[in-house]
């Protein structure tokens, strides 16, 4: 659904004609979702709280997203960002981690693929909203992503009412 949405953007008027380097950040970026989110529903059985779970999450993004500009040379555009950016990027931070608080307290009681299906949904709530709040085009491959996406969300919440998860005493 991500590689359509991508190549559907491309197939308009692209944001940035380096869009295939966004497809493969946005592919590191799932993957980097689902090995945490598999990482964190391990080690909240083993103690560990949430909140230690979000430091240990966002220090690692850190992480990640440092070594990612400083790879491709562009560390220095930590810097370009004004005030009110900044300001924005603090709120947004804020409002992610209420999110992330949110999900990491679904781990405790539900399976990984469930509780990270709704998180899946955001891209496509982001083309939608783009769609229809930013009067953006739509075309067939992102119409197609974006089926994909929500399809793929309603197969894995179907999977888990057709096959409920046995609960262990």
């Amino acid at each position: 659904g991500i590689v359509l949405l991508t190549y559907g953007q491309h197939t308009g008027a692209p944001v940035s004609p380096q869009w295939p380097l966004g497809l493969l950040y946005a592919m590191l970026t799932a993957l980097c979702f689902a090995v945490g989110a598999n990482i964190n529903r391990f080690l909240i059985p083993q103690g560990v709280d949430v909140f230690s779970l979000l430091g240990i999450t966002n220090v690692g993004a850190l992480v990640v997203l440092g070594v990612g500009l400083w790879a491709s040379g562009r560390f220095d555009t930590l810097a370009a960002f004004s005030a009110g950016e900044v300001w924005r990027l603090i709120l947004a931070g804020g409002l992610s981690g209420l999110g992330s608080i949110a999900l990491f307290t679904a781990f405790a009681f539900t399976t990984v693929a469930s509780a990270t299906t709704l998180k899946s949904l955001d891209t496509g709530l982001a083309s939608l909203i783009a769609v229809f709040a930013l009067g953006e085009a739509i075309n067939w491959p992102i119409a197609l992503g974006l089926v994909l996406i929500l399809g793929g969300a309603w197969i894995v919440q179907m999977g888990k009412v057709l096959r409920p998860p046995t609960v262990t005493v």
